[in-house]
């Protein structure tokens, strides 16, 4: 009896000393990204409209198509004839100038291509945890001050926030790189949380986000592409580690009062070097 009583606190311990000491690995640690989607192969079964809202209806899914209502807060409905609502589908509100608000339901897990695109009167938005896709262009051009991104989008369009004026971003944990020109033109967004996971600030992401500051870019990131943050005038001392392998062209560009710092012989000292950008040496080991 003592020696299987002291054979399973030996396991018990053992156990417990595995678990503690893989909970500081940082991303060796964060579990897959898992996207569920929709099935697009479905065939439309039937449309119908409900409360303003024209939705398309397949067998385990249906999708909202347009808005003839004439309200300017939307609650999204979250389903139609019994067939839950996941998705916002192409062009579903482009160019709707009098919407100023929108609330997701719980359920939706994409918003397709130019969904939202010069609805110039929306500020607010209001995500569902489980989102999972803002596609290109979804919110481009629009008035969006306000909207938090859940940690279930792994997707980020390119040109998907393009003309909003977002004043912070926090990336999703689920979201490794977003699309080119994302954010630009975002003039009064001020900060951003990078994820756990980001890997690649893309091509012309900041481009011209005039006010924005940050303090480092994490290692994390292996890539700051062309212009990324090209006119970020904003941006003062910046640290880049050497994780960060490869810079673009003019990845700083017209970044006046900008100051690098990074290790000698890093990727981040050369191009500096290379485009004239003030820049110091860290001495940190």
């Amino acid at each position: 009896m003592k020696r299987t009583v002291c054979f399973l606190l030996t396991v018990f311990f053992v156990i417990l000393f595995t678990a503690c000491s893989g909970a500081g690995n940082g991303d060796d640690t964060l579990p897959p990204v898992k996207v569920i989607g929709v099935n697009e192969d479905e065939k439309l079964t039937s449309t119908l409209v409900k409360d303003g809202f024209s939705l398309n209806i397949y067998s385990t899914y249906s999708e909202i198509t347009g808005y003839t209502g004439s309200s300017t807060v939307l609650e999204l409905p979250s389903n139609a004839a019994g067939i839950p609502v996941r998705k916002i589908a192409e062009n579903a509100f482009k160019g709707d100038g009098k919407i100023k608000k929108v609330v997701f339901s719980q359920g939706i897990r994409i918003i397709d291509r130019f969904a939202f695109e010069g609805c110039t009167a929306l500020e607010e938005v209001i995500l569902n945890d489980g989102l999972e896709t803002i596609d290109d262009y979804a919110f481009r051009n629009c008035a969006v001050t306000k909207c938090a991104l859940p940690d279930s989008v792994s997707t980020l369009g390119k040109y998907c926030f393009y003309g909003a004026d977002l004043r912070e971003i926090k990336l999703p944990e689920s979201l490794s790189i977003a699309g080119k020109y994302c954010f630009y033109g975002n003039k009064n967004l001020i900060s951003v949380t990078f994820s756990r996971r980001f890997s690649e600030v893309a091509e012309n992401m900041f481009y011209n986000c005039s006010s924005l500051v940050i303090e480092e870019i994490p290692p994390t990131v292996k890539k700051i592409d062309s212009y990324a943050f090209r006119g970020c005038v904003s941006l003062g001392r910046l640290i880049v580690y050497p994780e960060t392998e490869k810079i673009g062209d003019g990845a700083f560009y017209g970044c006046t009062g900008l100051t690098l710092v990074g290790k000698e012989n890093s990727a981040i000292i050369k191009a500096a070097r290379n485009n004239v950008w003030n820049y110091e040496l860290s001495t940190e080991e």
